[in-house]
C-alpha cells in the first residue's frame, strides 16, 4: 500500500507544475537598502528558466536566481514605501518534468515613520513622530524644555537635550514614547552631530574640562547592555577627533574625518583594522541605499565604494534647463546619480527685493522643478533623500523667522518640512518641526 501510495504522488508531481510554499522578505530591508532578497520557496526541483517572464507591477528593476526548489529576487533599487508589488512568473517549470505553472504573489512594503523637532520658546521642545502615507496620524515622542536633537535607532530613540547652562544630556526612549532612561556622558560638556544604526549610537563629545579632548567620538552599543559609552580609537590608540563622521548604512562601521581631512573606515566594536581612505575637504555622506561615500574637494566629487573598494570621479548628469540664477545645496538621490539641488533667483518690486526658492531634480532625461516656496520670501534649509529615493524632504523657512540660538545645531523659529514624492512631483505631507530623521 505504501509503495502504490508513494507511485501515486510521482505521478501527479510529472503532471503538475511546481506550486508556491512560501515567501520570504523583509519589507523594512526592501525600502532602506538596494539589493535586498525575496525568496520564493516551490515544493518541488526547479527547472534553469523557470523564473523566464517575470514581471512586476509597479516595475521594479530585479534579477531571478534559480536555486533548487527555490528563486531568489534581487532587486536592484529599494522599493516604495507602502506599496503592492504583484509579481508574476508565468512558465514555472519543474526540473524533471515539462509541466508548467504560473505563480502570482504580493510583496508588501511598510509606510515609514519620518520625525520632525519642533521647538517652542513657549513651552517644551517636542520630537514629533507621523506616518508619510494618507491619514496617518501624529504622536509626541519626547518633550523637554530644550532639545537639541536626535537619532534614530533601530526601535529606539537617542535625544541630546540641553540644561540651562546650554549642557548636554543624553536620553533614549522607544519610538511610541515609552519611558525613556537616561545615559551617562563620559564628563560635564557637549554632545555634536548624535547618530544611531542599528543597535548603536555615537557622538561627538568635548568635555568641559580644561584640556580634554574636543570632539572625541564615542559609541555606545544598546544591544550589550552595559550601558557604557566608549571612545572610539585611532590607529595610535587615542581618542578619534572629528569634524564629521557617519555610519556606514546598515553597519556599524564608521568613515570619520579628523582635523587634518583624513578620512578613517573605523570599526569601533574593535573586530577589524581601521582604514585610511585618503585626504578630502568634505564629508558629503552616502549616496542613499548603499555603501557608497560622496567626498568633495575644491575641484571635484569622489565617489568610494566601500563594498568593493572602487574609487571613482563624481560625474553628474548635466541640467538641460535653467531654473534660478544661484544654485545652493545639492543631494544625489540614488546610485544613477539623479540629484536635486535648490536655486535661489532675485525679484525686485517697488516694495525691494525677495528671492523665490525652487528645488530642482536632475537625471539622464533632464531637469524637472519640483518645489516652490509658498511665498517669496520664504527660504529652503536642508535637502534630505529618503534611504529608497522615494522621497525629498525639504525644509521651508517662513519670512519671520529668527535663529532660536541653541548651540550646536540652531534653527529657524518657524520651519516645516515638506515631503515630495519624487516619482509624482507631488508634495504628499508637511509637518511642522526641522531635522526629518533622514538628514544624517
Amino acid at each position: 500500500m505504501l509503495l502504490l501510495a508513494a507511485g501515486g504522488l510521482t505521478a501527479a508531481n510529472a503532471v503538475r507544475g511546481p506550486t508556491l510554499d512560501a515567501v520570504e522578505y523583509s519589507g523594512a530591508n526592501l525600502v532602506a537598502r538596494d539589493g535586498q532578497r525575496v525568496i520564493l520557496r516551490t515544493d518541488q526541483a526547479l527547472a534553469d528558466n523557470a523564473a523566464e517572464g517575470l514581471r512586476t507591477e509597479p516595475e521594479a528593476e530585479v534579477d531571478a536566481q534559480v536555486d533548487g526548489s527555490s528563486i531568489v529576487l534581487r532587486f536592484a533599487q529599494a522599493l516604495r514605501y507602502d506599496t503592492d508589488y504583484r509579481i508574476t512568473l508565468p512558465t514555472v517549470r519543474g526540473a524533471f518534468t515539462t509541466a508548467e505553472s504560473v505563480i502570482e504573489f504580493e510583496v508588501s512594503t511598510p509606510d515609514t515613520d519620518v520625525y520632525s523637532l519642533v521647538r517652542d520658546p513657549d513651552g517644551d521642545d517636542e520630537l514629533r513622530r507621523q506616518g508619510l502615507g494618507a491619514g496617518s496620524e501624529g504622536s509626541v515622542v519626547f518633550a523637554s524644555p530644550r532639545i537639541q536633537e536626535y537619532a534614530r535607532l533601530r526601535s529606539l530613540i537617542a535625544v541630546a537635550t540641553l540644561d540651562d547652562e546650554d549642557r548636554s544630556g543624553l536620553s533614549v526612549v522607544g519610538t511610541r514614547g515609552e519611558d525613556p532612561f537616561e545615559v551617562g556622558l563620559p564628563d560635564v560638556g557637549n554632545i555634536e552631530s548624535l547618530q544611531g544604526v542599528g543597535d548603536v549610537l555615537g557622538f561627538a563629545f568635548t568635555a568641559a574640562t580644561p584640556g580634554a579632548v574636543n570632539d572625541a567620538l564615542y559609541v555606545m552599543n544598546l544591544a550589550d547592555g552595559s550601558g557604557v559609552v566608549n571612545p572610539v580609537l585611532g590607529a595610535d590608540g587615542a581618542p578619534l577627533q572629528v569634524l564629521d563622521w557617519r555610519f556606514v548604512p546598515g553597519t556599524s562601521s564608521i568613515v570619520a574625518q579628523t582635523y587634518d581631512q583624513s578620512l578613517y573606515l573605523v570599526d569601533p566594536l574593535g573586530e577589524t583594522p581601521t582604514s585610511p581612505l585618503g585626504q578630502h575637504a568634505e564629508l558629503r555622506g552616502f549616496i542613499p541605499g548603499t555603501a557608497t561615500l560622496i567626498v568633495a574637494d575644491p575641484d571635484r566629487g569622489t565617489l568610494i565604494d566601500l563594498t568593493s573598494g572602487d574609487v571613482t570621479t563624481l560625474e553628474l548628469p548635466e541640467e538641460t534647463e535653467t531654473v534660478g540664477t544661484t544654485p545652493g545645496e545639492l543631494v544625489v538621490i540614488d546610485d544613477s546619480l539623479r540629484y536635486a539641488q535648490e536655486f535661489t533667483s532675485p525679484q525686485t518690486t517697488s516694495a525691494g527685493t525677495t528671492f523665490d526658492a525652487v528645488v530642482a531634480v536632475t537625471d539622464a532625461e533632464g531637469t524637472r522643478v519640483v518645489f516652490e516656496t509658498a511665498t517669496p520670501a520664504s527660504r529652503i534649509g536642508r535637502l534630505c533623500p529618503s534611504p529608497n529615493g522615494q522621497y525629498l524632504a525639504i525644509e521651508t523657512i517662513s519670512p519671520e523667522s529668527l535663529t532660536d540660538g541653541y548651540p550646536g545645531l540652531p534653527a529657524a523659529s518657524a520651519i516645516t518640512t515638506v515631503f515630495v514624492d519624487l516619482d509624482t512631483g507631488e508634495a504628499t505631507r508637511s509637518v511642522v518641526g526641522f531635522l526629518p530623521g533622514w538628514c544624517r
